[in-house]
């Protein structure tokens, strides 16, 4: 089964209704029939908390989207080493590499994002939710 690790980029596409949303959504249905295995990292909640707030959402309404979201994407701790790998690193995005870092830490086959320029030199496939996809079936 695969395991995927999901980009913030990709959640909020399935929660602010981006274009690519349907894609996520059917890799979260992938998820709920226990077809894949989705991972975010714990630091991304915080991003995106902080992100829904700007837009003008409630803190109930940004948590209550989370324990839905939760019972098909398990969270991952953002660790003291995966920190120091993405302070070292040559990533021009902090919060790209420390994502990165988390998901090849918890043994993720594939990094699912919109912004695949900016994982040019990983070693595990990134994909967008739609190549995903289109891979899978």
């Amino acid at each position: 089964m695969d395991k995927l690790y999901l980009d913030a980029n990709v959640i909020l596409d399935y929660l602010q209704k981006r274009p690519n949303a349907e894609y996520v959504q059917n890799i979260l249905l992938l998820a709920h029939k226990n077809q894949v295995s989705l991972i975010t990292s714990v630091i991304n909640f915080a991003t995106i908390f902080y992100l829904e707030k700007c837009r003008g959402h409630t803190t109930k309404k940004i948590l209550d989207r989370f324990r839905i979201i939760n019972k098909v994407i398990s969270t991952v701790d953002q660790t003291a080493q995966s920190y120091q790998l993405a302070l070292k690193s040559n990533f021009s995005d902090f919060e790209d590499a420390l994502q990165y870092f988390a998901a090849v830490e918890n043994q993720s086959n594939v990094f699912v994002t919109g912004n695949k320029k900016d994982y040019k030199n990983s070693v595990i496939p990134v994909l967008s939710a739609k190549e995903y996809l289109l891979k899978k079936l």
